[in-house]
């Protein structure tokens, strides 16, 4: 009884420590949802912002970060080639995989012109791959895609034994950081290589073809020697090279390739093993090179349903309902995220892009949705673009200035009015009750002028443009406007005075100080103002001080009241 209780117990100890040594081959395999990383970063210290520099500093490390844990998950040629994407997609949303953020360390350099950070970053690894998933990108974890080299037989290149075999020796590295694995060589028959490499053939002949074959993907390479040309052109090709790129379940095209190959002095592939050389390194070898993401998308399980899409959109009656409607329509998350502006006319506008949902229930979808502002009121297709037509239901209303005490002030800011007040002997600007309210770059959305009132505003770019809106007056009355530049810029302000219809009056460009008085036309109770710079929008214009400060107000001249005469009893 005691040798089985023994036993007993010696067997108990060893299940737990083979229990405790699967659990923990287990935890160790499987990688972390949550990871916590370290990096530091730097940013440049303009106008001596220090908390601009910090925050600036802080978001590029968190890029960083991103960047380099996508590049070691996904691969580098991917990461690169799909950077603009990336930012767009995943980097301005970053606040969805950075769960936590600690600045462990942070400091100037000596001359005041880097800002340093050391920052340690809790990164939601799981929300991460869903995402790269959805571009759809391959990760290195997945399993590699199995491909098929499909060649005509009577290829004049690839029928040579040596030539080939040291393409495909090229082409498996490649396809290794596409995520593919090459798996074998097929030579076609002149029937089936018509099939696949004609311009004009069928999904389903193609699949038909391919249908013998168990692999992900197929890829068809060719050569074709062309004639001699009639004049002596050097740079004239002596022939071509084509890959065509398949996914095996649906026959959907992921990739073309078209090679313009040099001139020989023989007809490939050649006698002799030195000319065999020479074709393999003249025309093979860097036909393999273009196998890079350029050329060819990912194997994704959703590109059968992103195909171009053409729309054509009526009823937006001004660039201010062009704007709205497009930021309302196209969110980041919809599946119209991808399209792009392509034309305009005086009736429409018209966008095309790929489409990642099912085309067949956007007519029911659409109708009647509400966007932003506007109501889809029709949907029809016409051959292959999509009209639609929007009326807006709501015009915008003219927005209230905010309240801005000293304590809602940011210590840049405050600065700023401070240094203006202290050197100014004798202000015509004291220091502002209100500020300016964005987004009121339209004269719908105007900011309204508390009159005798001094207000603060910031012009932050050459395409930023403030629109205000002086109302509830009378016709012909005066109103003085004082405007002050507050801060040093390279950009050139410009003053630009509407009636109430809207109707441009006159254009002022002060670079510091600007006063001015304006009398209402009969009949109008209102008018705008516009402050913006000279020349808006220049792509090459870079660098600091393409921005400023400015105080504003406008002065109502007091109308005297009669006094009235006592009557003589």
């Amino acid at each position: 009884m005691a040798r089985r209780t023994v036993n007993i117990a010696r067997w108990s100890v060893t299940l737990a420590l083979l229990w405790g040594i699967s659990g923990g081959a287990v935890s160790l395999s499987a990688q972390p949802r949550v990871v916590t990383q370290k990096v530091w970063a730097e940013a440049p210290i303009l106008e001596d912002n220090f908390s601009q520099a910090r925050s600036k500093a802080i978001t590029n490390g968190q890029h960083y970060l991103l960047l380099t844990m996508m590049k070691k998950m996904v691969g580098k040629r991917w990461v690169d080639f799909y950077k603009k994407e990336i930012l767009r997609r995943i980097l301005k949303r970053k606040n969805r995989y950075i769960q936590s953020l600690v600045v462990d360390k942070e400091n100037s350099s000596p001359d005041r012109t880097k800002y340093k950070v050391v920052l340690s970053v809790r990164i939601d690894r799981g929300q991460l791959t869903k995402d790269l998933r959805r571009f759809p990108l391959p990760l290195k974890k997945d399993k590699l895609a199995s491909l098929t080299v499909f060649y005509p037989r009577s290829d004049p290149v690839l029928s040579s034994y040596q030539i080939r075999s040291q393409m495909l020796k090229n082409l498996r590295y490649q396809l290794f950081h596409l995520r593919y694995k090459l798996k074998k060589s097929v030579a076609l028959d002149p029937e089936d290589a018509a099939t696949l490499t004609g311009a004009g053939s069928q999904t389903q002949d193609i699949k038909s073809v391919l249908a013998g074959h168990k692999t992900d993907a197929a890829l068809v390479l060719f050569f074709e020697t062309l004639p001699p040309p009639e004049t002596e052109d050097p740079d004239a090709p002596g022939g071509k090279g084509r890959g065509i790129l398949y996914r095996m379940r649906d026959g959907v095209l992921l990739g073309r390739l078209e090679f313009d190959a040099p001139r020989l002095r023989f007809k490939p592939p050649g006698r002799n093993s030195r000319q065999r050389r020479t074709v393999l390194y003249a025309w093979g070898i860097p036909f393999i090179k273009m196998m890079e993401p350029l050329n060819i998308r990912p194997m994704g399980p959703d590109l059968a349903q992103k195909s171009p899409l053409k729309m054509k959109v009526t009823g937006l009656v001004s660039v201010e309902d062009q704007d709205a409607f497009e930021r309302a329509f196209f969110q980041p998350e919809s599946a119209f995220a991808r399209m792009r502006l392509v034309g305009m006319s005086s009736r429409s506008v018209r966008y095309a892009g790929p489409y990642g949902e099912n085309r067949a229930k956007l007519r029911r979808r659409l109708r009647g949705k509400r966007v932003g502002d506007f109501v889809v009121r029709s949907v029809n297709w016409d051959e292959e673009v999509l009209e639609i037509e929007v009326v807006r239901r709501r015009r915008p209303r003219p927005l209230k200035m905010r309240y801005f005490p000293a304590r809602s002030r940011t210590i840049d800011v405050q600065g700023v009015i401070e240094k203006y007040i202290k050197k100014t002997p004798k202000p015509d600007l004291d220091d502002p009750k209100f500020a300016e309210r964005e987004d009121n770059a339209w004269q719908s959305r105007a900011n309204i002028i508390p009159l005798n009132a001094t207000f603060y505003g910031f012009l932050d770019s050459r395409s930023d443009r403030d629109m205000f809106v002086a109302d509830g007056l009378k016709p012909g009355e005066v109103v003085t406007l004082f405007w002050e530049r507050i801060s040093r810029t390279l950009l050139t302000p410009a003053i630009r005075i509407y009636d109430g219809e809207g109707e441009l009056v006159k254009t002022y460009y002060p670079r510091l100080v600007f006063r001015q008085t304006y009398q209402l036309p009969p009949g109008q109770r209102r008018f705008f103002v516009e402050i913006s710079d000279r020349f808006g929008p220049i792509p090459v214009d870079t660098g600091g001080y393409l921005k400023f400060h400015y105080l504003f107000k406008a002065e109502r001249e007091k109308i005297k009241k009669k006094k009235k005469r006592k009557k003589r009893r």
